[in-house]
This record gives C-alpha cells, sequence and structure tokens, in this order.
C-alpha cells in the first residue's frame, strides 16, 4: 500500500468508528432511559448524562463542519461566478457609501 491509500484506509476506519461509537452511546442512552435510579449517586444518571453531552458536542461539530465546507463551496463557487459572489461576500456598508452621521 502507498502512502495515499493508507491514509483513505484509515480515514474510512475513522469514519466507520464515529458511526459505530455515535449509534453505541445513542443505544446505550435509549436502553438505560428508564433505569432504576438509585439517587443522586446513580452511575447510570452519570453515564447517560455524560453521553448525552457527547453526542451534543458532535452535533455542534457535524455543524461547524458543515458550515465550513458551505464556506469553502463560497468561495469555491466565486471562481466560477465572480462578479455575484463576490459583490455578495464583499459588499459592505463603506462600499455602498452609506452615511452614518445623519
Amino acid at each position: 500500500m502507498n502512502r495515499q491509500s493508507k491514509k483513505r484506509f484509515f480515514a474510512a476506519l475513522f469514519c466507520i468508528c464515529f458511526v459505530i461509537f455515535s449509534l453505541l452511546t445513542a443505544a446505550f442512552i435509549i436502553t438505560h432511559a428508564d433505569h432504576d435510579c438509585v439517587g443522586h449517586d446513580c452511575t447510570v444518571c452519570a453515564q447517560i448524562h455524560t453521553s448525552a453531552n457527547l453526542l451534543k458536542q458532535l452535533g455542534t461539530a457535524i455543524a461547524c463542519s458543515a458550515f465550513a465546507f458551505a464556506f469553502a463551496g463560497l468561495f469555491a463557487a466565486s471562481n466560477i461566478f465572480p462578479p455575484v459572489i463576490l459583490h455578495i461576500v464583499f459588499t459592505t456598508p463603506v462600499t455602498l457609501k452609506v452615511r452614518m452621521d445623519n
């Protein structure tokens, strides 16, 4: 295997592990949602809380990466449609000569 195919293999392996981990975390929360709670120091409740926070953080990370891809796509599209995209992206009150001293 050359270096590029090793990178692809490990990237695919990481993605598969990420998906499996997310599914198992969600499955843990679903299966233990109606457990018999012993009170304030319940380890199952603590684990459910930790798992829920992890899934929230993963959701935030996915949203941030989607925003980054959309932002990168916007600038990639600016090479295809420069006048339209550049007008949208770089239009400011200064470039429009808007007076704010009324």
